[in-house]
């Protein structure tokens, strides 16, 4: 596993970290798993009782793959280092060294963690078990989006109550945890729906129309009292004042499902816990030159809105804080910009330049190659 030795080091709290083991089973609509989109990974875990935290996932089918997920107390932060080319149905088709590529990352504001790039969403199933207890805990709310659904790009992700029983102990990981349909986290309309702060504006009608179809799914299908998702976690130890679970299974459900309507199964084992070593850090490690996509930076009004802007970091690169001069400037120009069209601000060394619905597009693309898995040979979708 990767040392995270690298900027943002914090020992203040007791701190934690642990190896183990993640399976990813995705099954069809008539109960088969589907190979490409199922994995056994290895991963690290490092958190600390003021509810930091960093993962660490390594698929062992894809050598120089790691996708990290991390929160220092401020922002989260997400990248997928990837050298492993696929085809729309997850086949490896070749390999691309990191340094010819810019892989993805993503930052934003808060403990909850928006990462869409993951198909399999190894890293938010993981913040899942170690971390929500934390954000429900400080927050004494009794309602979530689902970390397993892209809430940047889906309105599938909202409208659930979250029944849990957490431990008593930092970081107050769920013994227990459904997430539960429930209506009455609806919105009025559909375009108070489509107005969610969390969710991206819509950079064509393509957005729209899709937005509007899974409102019609969600009020068809996905009725009330339905279990989306159940986690269950077991054989608590405590170590460093941390209650941590040393095993752990989450199912997600899909309401268009026939049978169990079982749609993913994560399985997981720590197998060794040691104290954080001092000097590490809570932020991921930037190990190749990157495409950040810095979404602390969302503006709306009545006629536009900013998902974010989007620069480069090379490995010599630090993540800039929230505060940081170069991107308060590069923010303000996107707005000032006589060409803003409400989509992402590209920002680089010698121009500036307002990239109508580019990472838009991107993720169109990406979002259909995240569902295509969704379509069994025979019959049925899943989101």
């Amino acid at each position: 596993m990767h040392c995270l030795c690298c900027s943002g080091s914090a020992q203040a709290a007791d701190s934690i970290t642990g190896d183990g083991w993640l399976t990813v089973t995705t099954f069809g609509g008539l109960g088969t798993p589907l190979p490409t989109w199922s994995s056994t990974n290895q991963f690290r875990v490092s958190i600390d009782t003021d509810g930091r935290y960093v993962f660490e996932v390594r698929p062992i089918n894809e050598a120089g793959d790691v996708i990290y997920l991390a929160f220092d107390g401020t922002d989260t932060f997400f990248v997928r280092y990837r050298e492993a080319v696929v085809d729309v149905n997850q086949n490896i088709i070749g390999r691309k060294p990191l340094g010819k590529s810019m892989p993805p990352a993503y930052i934003s504001s808060g403990n909850y963690p928006f990462a869409p790039w993951e198909e399999q969403q190894r890293t938010h199933v993981l913040w899942l078990v170690f971390s929500a207890g934390k954000y429900l805990h400080d927050s004494s709310t009794n309602t979530m989006l689902l970390p397993w659904i892209p809430a940047r790009w889906s309105l599938l992700s909202y409208g659930f109550r979250v029944e849990h029983k957490l431990s008593l102990t930092p970081p107050f990981a769920p013994q227990e945890l459904q997430f539960i349909r429930d209506g009455a986290y609806d919105l009025a309309s559909d375009h108070l729906e489509m107005e969610r702060p969390e969710l991206n504006s819509p950079s064509s009608d393509v957005w729209i129309e899709k937005w509007e179809k899974e409102l019609q799914e969600r009020r068809e299908y996905w009725v009330n009292g339905f279990v989306a998702g159940k986690l269950e976690s077991r054989n608590f130890t405590n170590q460093n004042g941390l209650a941590i679970p040393m095993a752990f299974s989450f199912k997600a459900f899909h309401p268009r499902w026939k049978g169990n309507q079982l749609r993913h199964l994560f399985e997981g084992v720590v197998t060794n816990l040691a104290s954080m070593p001092p000097g590490e850090s809570f932020q991921p490690p930037i190990i190749s030159a990157i495409r950040a996509e810095d979404s602390r930076f969302r503006f709306r009004d009545a006629k536009r809105a900013l998902n974010g802007i989007n620069y480069p970091l090379t490995a010599t690169n630090k993540w800039p804080p929230r505060t940081s001069a170069e991107n308060e400037r590069e923010f303000k120009a996107a707005l000032a910009s006589p060409e803003f069209s409400g989509r992402y601000h590209s920002a680089g060394p010698r121009k500036r330049v307002v990239l109508v619905g580019m990472f838009a597009l991107i993720s169109v693309v990406l979002l259909r190659l995240f569902f295509r898995s969704t379509k069994d040979s025979s019959k049925g979708y899943a989101k």
